[in-house]
């Protein structure tokens, strides 16, 4: 892997390790939901597409505010593991995830 480069490729909204090479990559998010008094909001990284490796899962109760989700893993990934950061709420209509700086994923390979 050249110097400047991460190894990880991104489409679709899933990060894949191409890199050839084990990366140990940290990932930092943050999702702010638009405002709604309903339901339950979750955020988490999921390693692989497998429900039991969820990292950094973060659930809140609604509250008349911005929900604003972070978290952050440490991924040890073989060539070609992949992650995505998935949002799930269930207050009974579409929730926006806010375009500001609030809402953003970080990559960082050690």
């Amino acid at each position: 892997m050249s110097q400047g480069t991460t190894g990880i490729t991104y489409n679709a909204g899933t990060f894949t390790n191409t890199s050839g090479q084990i990366l140990t990559v940290i990932v930092s998010y943050s999702l702010q939901f638009s405002v709604n008094t309903t339901g339950t909001r979750q955020t988490f990284i999921m390693y692989n597409n497998n429900n039991n490796l969820r990292y950094a899962r973060v659930g809140v109760s609604a509250v008349n505010d911005v929900n604003n989700n972070n978290g952050n893993a440490i991924l040890t990934m073989q060539n070609n593991d992949y992650f995505v950061v998935r949002a799930w709420q269930n207050s009974g209509s579409t929730l926006d995830v806010t375009a500001t700086p609030n809402s953003n994923i970080q990559i960082a390979v050690l």
